[in-house]
């Protein structure tokens, strides 16, 4: 018996696709486990700054209500920048916790706009500080 080219060519095709189907299909199995582990990981924070001349219990009753609706209460982390630009944290984000409130709140929370924009460069010094 003879086996015609077009016959092994098309054989080897099949398995080829058969092969790439394969690896394909445990590929994307691969990557969808491993979104859903990064997923569950995702801390998502409400950040809130108060503004000018506001301190950094600004947002109490708003946060005392928003936690009083939830089943759970969300954490909270109070971050205070000083004037010699050090940072003081008050509070704390639990384990697992995926949306804490962090207050960012300035000890020179005059206003203005020099000094707004001053705090503004701050803020992104406080954020990169944060390791969530």
């Amino acid at each position: 018996m003879r086996i015609s080219k077009k016959i092994i060519i098309s054989i080897g095709l099949l398995c080829f696709l058969m092969t790439l189907i394969f690896l394909s299909d445990k590929w994307t199995k691969q990557n969808i486990s491993n979104l859903k582990i990064q997923r569950n990981s995702v801390t998502e924070p409400i950040v809130l700054v108060p503004g000018s001349n506001a301190t950094q219990y600004r947002f109490d009753p708003l946060i005392r209500d928003i936690n009083k609706r939830e089943k759970t209460p969300h954490s909270l982390l109070r971050v205070l920048v000083h004037k010699n630009y050090t940072i003081s944290y008050s509070g704390a984000i639990k384990k697992g916790e995926r949306q804490p409130f962090i207050v960012i709140a300035f000890e020179d929370n005059k206003d203005g706009f020099k000094n707004i924009n001053v705090k503004g460069g701050d803020k992104m010094q406080v954020y990169g500080g944060l390791k969530m």
